[in-house]
C-alpha cells in the first residue's frame, strides 16, 4: 500500500511540473507565505543568468548596482515585499539581498568580510530616513553548493545599526536544460519536523529565471 501511495504521489508530482504550473504554484506560494517569509509580506527568488553585480558609489558616497552581462558569471537574489496600502503614498517595503557566483561553481563556505568575495548585498528600500539604501554584507555566514544543478543556498546575516525582517534564508532551486526550473521549499513545523513541497516554473526568458516563494 506504501508503494502505491509513493508511486502516486511522484506521478502527481510529474504531472504538475510538466503540466499545469498554476496547479502546484499557487498552493505553495501561500503555505511558504506563512512558514518562511515575515507574515506581513511576500518573498520571491530569482537567479539571472550570464549577469554580473556593478556595484558603484554615487556624488553622495551612496552605494547603487546594476546588472551587466557575463557569460561566466549568475547573480541570485532574494526579495521581501511586505504587504502594504497602495492607496497610501511612500508606503512600500522592501529588503532584497543579492550575490554574484561563477557558473561553474560547485561549492562556498564564506563568513563575514569574505562575504564580498560573491559581492553580497543588501537593498532596503523604504520610506523610511537612515534606512534605506544599499549596504555591502559583511557580517553573515553563506553556504552555497550546487550538485546535478541543483542549487542550495543557506544565509544567515545581519546589517549594522540597520533595521531587517530578512535576517536567515534558506532554499534550493534547479535550472534545467529544457527551460523548466523547479525550488524546493523547506517548511519547518512547530514539532521540529520538516516538510519539503516541489514547485516548478518555466523560464520567461534566456538570461532570468524566476522562482515565485
Amino acid at each position: 500500500m506504501n508503494k502505491i501511495l509513493i508511486l502516486s504521489l511522484i506521478a502527481v508530482l510529474t504531472f504538475g511540473c510538466t503540466n499545469s504550473k498554476k496547479a502546484v504554484e499557487e498552493p505553495m506560494k501561500e503555505k511558504e507565505t506563512a512558514s518562511i517569509c515575515p507574515e506581513d509580506g511576500t518573498c520571491n527568488s530569482k537567479i539571472y543568468i550570464n549577469q554580473q553585480l556593478h556595484i558603484q558609489v554615487d556624488e553622495t558616497g551612496a552605494l547603487y548596482y546594476r546588472l551587466t552581462e557575463n557569460k561566466n558569471t549568475s547573480v541570485i537574489s532574494y526579495e521581501y515585499k511586505k504587504h502594504t496600502d497602495s492607496t497610501l503614498v511612500d508606503n512600500h517595503y522592501s529588503e532584497t539581498i543579492l550575490f554574484e557566483i561563477a557558473n561553474d561553481l560547485k561549492e562556498l563556505d564564506l563568513k563575514d568580510k569574505n562575504l564580498q568575495d560573491v559581492k553580497m548585498l543588501f537593498n532596503k528600500q523604504c520610506f523610511c530616513r537612515g534606512q534605506a539604501g544599499v549596504y555591502k554584507i559583511t557580517n553573515g555566514h553563506l553556504i552555497f553548493s550546487k550538485e546535478n544543478e541543483l542549487n542550495t543556498v543557506q544565509l544567515a546575516f545581519e546589517i549594522q545599526n540597520i533595521n531587517q525582517k530578512l535576517k536567515t534564508i534558506q532554499f534550493s532551486l534547479k535550472i534545467k536544460s529544457a527551460g523548466i526550473a523547479s525550488t524546493f521549499i523547506y517548511i519547518f513545523n512547530k514539532d521540529y519536523s520538516t516538510t519539503i513541497f516541489l514547485t516548478c516554473f518555466s523560464a520567461p526568458s534566456k538570461t532570468s529565471y524566476h522562482i515565485d516563494t
